[in-house]
């Protein structure tokens, strides 16, 4: 199967940054496409958000008043809600040693400021549809292991 047949519109993004032009043009592209958009101005009110609706990505800025993006990864990839949910992260820091932080504290990727439309829409929906086959990775896992399961009970019996 091809990656253009995994069918992502519909999915919901979670946009946290606290300049509302940022929040503004990135609702624009990914609304374009269809998806699900939810906003948080801050770190914390993302923490807050986040187990609640479950998003299947987050694009989070890295500077922002209170917490900043690389400690609210953490804390959403410490908390079993939250901590499968890929997470790209948005900033103006290009400097190697900021990518490499976001990875080590669970970024799935890194986009630089200012954004560029495409590049955006392409990472967003890579993660989106690694997302997707995980998903099913873990279904399918869990079936065999169920069958299995009922096979060897059986069996054994």
């Amino acid at each position: 199967m091809e990656n253009s047949a995994l069918d992502i519109a519909g999915m919901t993004v979670l946009l946290v940054d606290d300049t509302p032009a940022n929040i503004d043009l990135l609702r624009k592209i990914l609304a374009e496409q269809g998806f699900i958009i939810s906003m948080a101005p801050s770190g914390e009110l993302a923490l807050k958000l986040a187990p609640r609706i479950i998003p299947d990505l987050i694009l989070l800025d890295i500077m922002m008043p209170g917490i900043n993006g690389y400690e609210t990864c953490e804390k959403l990839k410490s908390d079993p809600i939250t901590k499968d949910i890929p997470i790209i992260f948005l900033s103006a820091k290009t400097d190697p040693s900021d990518i490499v932080k976001g990875f080590k504290v669970g970024g799935s990727d890194y986009i630089t400021k200012p954004i560029y439309r495409e590049e955006v829409l392409i990472r967003v929906k890579t993660q989106l549809q690694l997302r997707i086959k995980t998903k099913r990775l873990e279904e399918t896992q869990k079936r065999l292991e169920k069958s299995n399961k009922k096979k060897y009970k059986t069996t054994f019996c």
